[in-house]
């Protein structure tokens, strides 16, 4: 029945299942991927998780961070933890268009190629307004690439809201036009590493199959608490990596995600996209018994990471 329960959320449909506090006020902190966001809670409290189904007036062309907002605080019947529903937005439609001064300061932020550049200058302000708002490219190894991507995403959902006119017409070919390059770009990259991704895993399987001598497996054990869909979602948020390492934190068996998630925040890292790999590839290879582990050693069951005997006491 869950996919019913989303349909019925989709419709706005405002949620009074296990709301433990109405009528809270706060601003949108983050909005990522997939639909996931976070509130900035006015009282001070820790921030709120939400997915925009539970929003009821806006779209996401709306999900500024900074933007005003009510909510209300309920418990999610699976993870028990509170999540933020019936979200409504104080002034939906109300993005401010960008200053040609704030379009500048961006770029002058978040370096990209000539061409990505015009093409910011070229749209209407409140899509550059929507493409600022998304925060700042940095954690990207392609950032012209990431910048194009908001580009068409925003781009795309402006022209349906302009009804023709010369503006939205001229906008409508030069988008067509960029669209038609990202997509064959995108395309060949994705083919190339879903081919990757593909090696990787049927090496994994590989690796699963036969444990290396004297290794014996530390699969994950039933202490272990499998992450929740929604809890990749928000650990993503807060640690930006590349689409690519996403997908592959995504498609892993929930325990091990757990695992990567206990290990705490990529703060500090240089390159967050492959520290999280190396996480990811050190983890995967723990749960399949392909990490040795001396004798007196063990592998902690909530986080994977090898413990030393001699550091007992």
């Amino acid at each position: 029945g869950g996919m019913g329960g989303m349909g019925g959320m989709g419709g706005g449909q405002p949620q009074t299942a296990n709301i433990i506090e109405s009528g809270k006020t706060g601003s949108l902190k983050a909005f990522g991927q997939k639909g996931f966001g976070y509130i900035t809670c006015d009282d001070g409290t820790e921030d709120m998780f939400f997915h925009f189904q539970t929003v009821l007036n806006a779209t996401e062309m709306d999900m500024i961070p900074g933007a005003r907002l009510k909510f209300d605080v309920g418990i999610d019947p699976r993870s028990q933890r509170t999540k933020a529903l019936n979200v409504t937005l104080d002034s939906p439609g109300g993005t401010q268009p960008a200053t040609p001064v704030e379009v500048e300061q961006f770029l002058i932020e978040n370096p990209v190629e000539a061409h990505a550049q015009e093409k910011l200058r070229a749209l209407d302000p409140t899509v550059q307004k929507m493409v600022i708002a998304r925060g700042p490219l940095t954690g990207s190894r392609e950032p012209t690439a990431s910048l194009l991507g908001r580009i068409k995403q925003f781009g795309m959902g402006m022209q349906g809201m302009q009804m023709g006119g010369g503006m939205g017409g001229g906008m409508g070919m030069g988008m067509g036009m960029g669209g038609g390059m990202g997509m064959q770009m995108g395309g060949g990259m994705g083919m190339g590493m879903g081919m990757q991704q593909q090696n990787a895993m049927a090496g994994m399987m590989m690796g699963m199959g036969a444990p290396a001598p004297g290794a014996a497996p530390i699969h994950p054990n039933s202490t272990v608490t499998p992450a929740a869909p929604e809890e990749v979602e928000q650990f993503l948020i807060l640690n930006p990596v590349e689409q690519h390492a996403a997908d592959k934190f995504r498609a892993m068996d929930p325990k091990i995600q757990r695992w990567v998630i206990n290990r705490g925040p990529l703060e500090g890292a240089r390159d967050p996209t492959g520290a999280f790999i190396g996480r990811l590839t050190r983890l995967s290879q723990v749960a399949s018994g392909q990490v040795q582990v001396p004798p007196g050693d063990w592998i902690c069951e909530s986080c994977g990471d090898h413990q030393f005997a001699r550091n007992t006491t």
